[in-house]
């Protein structure tokens, strides 16, 4: 079960100036979930600049989809710490045959779909349903830009100016035996902006080595693979779960909620100055997720125009 908590927005006034980070109000917020609370003690992370949230749907078994990998693993190299990757397996039925487990024995056989990966995919894909499919802040919908992914990523790194700025924090909190892993976010909006904005947050896992299809191309690319079944790939950046929708962790079963998390506006619109501080936790935990490499992503998103305004990135702390 994961529960949350939002806090309504409070209008505060307020001089905005040039940093590196946003200063920390006090005090923090608290939450429903009583474990969660020791989450809020510490400082969260935030920039002012736009960062870019590329969102590349994959398979297991998509021979091609690699190549995409390479290209966003290229540009978050290139720009620092401008770029927020997201690799999600969709659980869409018409795609099983690239992303679903696959023959006997040790080979493709992790289930990588979630049931929240689907609905992504469909909401975004639903007239080109192909992989790999990617979408870059979401301001296109979503494409295959094999060919001019560098530029379109440049066009979006050069978009300074934020319209959200995130502050956002993670941490794995256990009591009695009882473990969840808590997530707050702060969102502060500089301007005045019209639009049905929600913030949403993500549960990554990074760096999992296990089998993927390569076509002959890639082989050469990926220096842990020396054949097209590369049984140790190195799977960045997995979407394991999404904070506030109330579903699975693997496999396809369509359960209940929402993939878009919670509502900021009010009547529409966004006025300079608002504050919003949202809460969550996913309270069942895969075992064999690896602790040491998760991290929450919270983005915002105006679910008008489809287009993604901020993402932040956090590792999640753990004892």
């Amino acid at each position: 079960m994961k529960r949350i908590f939002f806090i309504p927005s409070i209008l505060l006034l307020m001089v905005f100036v040039a940093c590196d980070h946003v200063e920390q109000p006090n005090p923090i917020v608290a939450t429903t979930n009583k474990k969660c609370q020791k989450v809020f003690k510490n400082g969260l992370v935030a920039t002012k600049h736009r960062k870019v949230l590329v969102e590349d749907f994959t398979g297991h078994l998509c021979s091609n989809c690699p190549e995409i990998a390479y290209y966003v693993a290229k540009n978050q190299k290139q720009y620092s710490n401008q770029i927020v990757a997201v690799a999600i397996h969709p659980s869409t039925p018409t795609l099983s045959s690239l992303t679903a487990p696959y023959g006997s024995g040790d080979k493709y056989r992790t289930e990588w779909r979630i049931e929240e990966g689907g609905k992504l995919f469909d909401e975004l894909f639903a007239s080109s349903p192909v992989l790999p499919s990617v979408a870059i802040n979401r301001d296109k919908g979503g494409k295959n830009y094999s060919n001019s992914f560098d530029s379109e990523i440049a066009n979006h790194v050069n978009q300074n100016s934020a319209d959200a700025l995130i502050r956002i924090q993670g941490e794995i909190v256990s009591e009695n035996n009882d473990t969840s892993i808590c997530m707050l976010a702060e969102v502060t909006f500089p301007n005045n902006l019209s639009g049905n904005f929600h913030l949403v947050s993500y549960l990554l896992e990074d760096s999992i080595v296990d089998w993927q299809k390569l076509s002959g191309n890639a082989v050469s690319v990926f220096a842990e693979c020396n054949a097209t079944d590369c049984e140790g790939f190195i799977h960045r950046h997995v979407l394991r779960d999404v904070f506030d929708h109330v579903g699975i962790n693997e496999g396809v079963t369509d359960v209940s909620g929402s993939i878009y998390g919670t509502e900021l506006s009010v009547n529409g619109s966004i006025t300079a100055g608002q504050i919003d501080t949202v809460s969550s936790s996913i309270d069942v935990i895969n075992p064999k997720w690896n602790k040491k490499k998760l991290s929450v992503v919270a983005f915002v998103v105006n679910l008008d125009t489809k287009e993604v305004i901020q993402a932040e990135e956090v590792y999640v702390k753990y004892n």
